[in-house]
């Protein structure tokens, strides 16, 4: 009897085992799409210019990993400018050709069509500083009726999106895309193959997941000079709050000690002369584009534009952003010259065109002087297959 019973034990721990074998075998396998900014991929709701705009330069140094939605500085963005347009998107969606797109993209919401003006409204314009996953949804035409195509995406820090009431992400600004959480996904056990592009500072540990905690009445995010910004919840930026720079400790100043001896005459001093400060330099700046058009299957057409800024004299720091025909600029940047005589530096910025038009796009000199360069303009013309 005691040699069944242990017979009967031992084949109870090898089935066991064997199952504990057969789950370890079935690691989850995701597929993950790699979404530069600047990049939308081919699944998308609508390609129509102006629905929004990624901003560079926005990028945190965080490890990745989870985040709560309602966490101070997991977003970027600029005081009081938006990244998206929202009546735009609505007003798209609002189409009667478009109904078939609208109903896709409510139901990813668990909403109606005839929400869809509320909800949007309801949402937070802001950009990605952490390469983020989500569960993408693009327009996929089906039949008689489209639908939309559900996939995991990683989408690069400086994407535009817009956020809900928890801070979770829920619209890709450039391209309608409904967003949701990637529920179900642990990266930290998964094997995950990223499909697409990589940027220089892709890493596939760096990964984070915004995770819902409690409902955000204000977001505070921070701009590209590290100052945090106060947005209230469904706002587009024209109701934000400067909520201070981040400024280094000030050292008490040492107190000087009191002196018991007698007084001595003071030494009669000659005058220096007041050194004179060198006049501001004269700042130029000029903006050209290689080539000024494009017609082809290319899509999005990456187009780069050159600016030359050139000064009189120096040293000197110029601070200068480049601003957009769809109406946007990003982010300050600056470029110092060293020397003392006439210099001249070159500056780039690129530009992910989506749709057929005209763009242009020129250099705004902040300081020492203010001025503007003139207009470049480059024209895409996309020939589909």
């Amino acid at each position: 009897m005691r040699r069944h019973t242990a017979w009967i034990m031992t084949m109870l721990v090898v089935a066991l085992l064997g199952r504990g074998a057969v789950a370890a075998c079935r690691r989850q396998v995701v597929d993950v799409a790699l979404l530069a900014a600047g990049y939308v991929g081919e699944l998308i709701f609508t390609a129509e210019s102006g629905l929004g705009d990624d901003e560079s330069g926005q990028a945190d140094d965080s490890p990745g990993g989870d985040a709560a939605g309602d966490e101070v500085g997991l977003y970027g963005g600029t005081a009081r400018k938006t990244n998206c347009n929202k009546e735009q998107l609505v007003q798209f969606l609002e189409k009667p050709e478009n109904a078939d797109k609208a109903d896709a993209w409510a139901a990813v919401h668990g909403i109606q069509r005839t929400q869809i003006r509320a909800y949007v409204t309801s949402l937070t314009p802001l950009v990605l500083r952490r390469d983020t996953l989500v569960k993408n949804h693009g327009y996929q035409k089906s039949g008689a009726k489209g639908k939309a195509a559900v996939f995991y995406a990683l989408l690069q820090a400086g994407v535009a999106i817009l956020v809900d009431r928890f801070g979770l992400p829920a619209v890709r600004c450039a391209c309608g895309n409904p967003l949701l959480s990637p529920d179900g996904v642990n990266l930290r056990s998964a094997e995950v193959n990223y499909t697409g592009a990589q940027w220089a500072s892709f890493k596939k540990g760096r990964t984070t997941v915004v995770r819902k905690r409690k409902p955000v009445v204000t977001h505070v995010f921070r701009d590209p000079a590290g100052n945090s910004v106060g947005r209230p919840a469904g706002t587009d930026g024209r109701q934000d709050k400067v909520l201070g720079p981040r400024q280094p400790p000030t050292a008490s100043p040492t107190p000087t000690p009191s002196r018991t001896a007698s007084p001595e005459p003071s030494p009669t001093l000659s005058a220096s002369p007041t050194p004179s400060r060198s006049p501001t330099p004269t700042v130029t700046v000029k903006v050209t584009v290689s080539p000024t058009s494009y017609t082809g299957r290319e899509w999005p057409y990456f187009v780069t534009f050159t600016g030359v800024i050139k000064v009189t004299g120096g040293p000197v720091t110029v601070r200068y952003v480049w601003i957009r025909s769809n109406g946007t600029s990003l982010p300050a940047q600056t470029v110092t010259f060293t020397g003392t005589g006439p210099q001249q530096r070159t500056v780039t910025s690129t530009w992910a065109v989506i749709s057929d038009g005209t763009y242009w796009q020129a250099i705004r000199i902040q300081s020492p002087r203010r001025v503007t360069s003139n207009r470049a303009s480059f024209e895409y013309d996309r020939r589909f297959p």
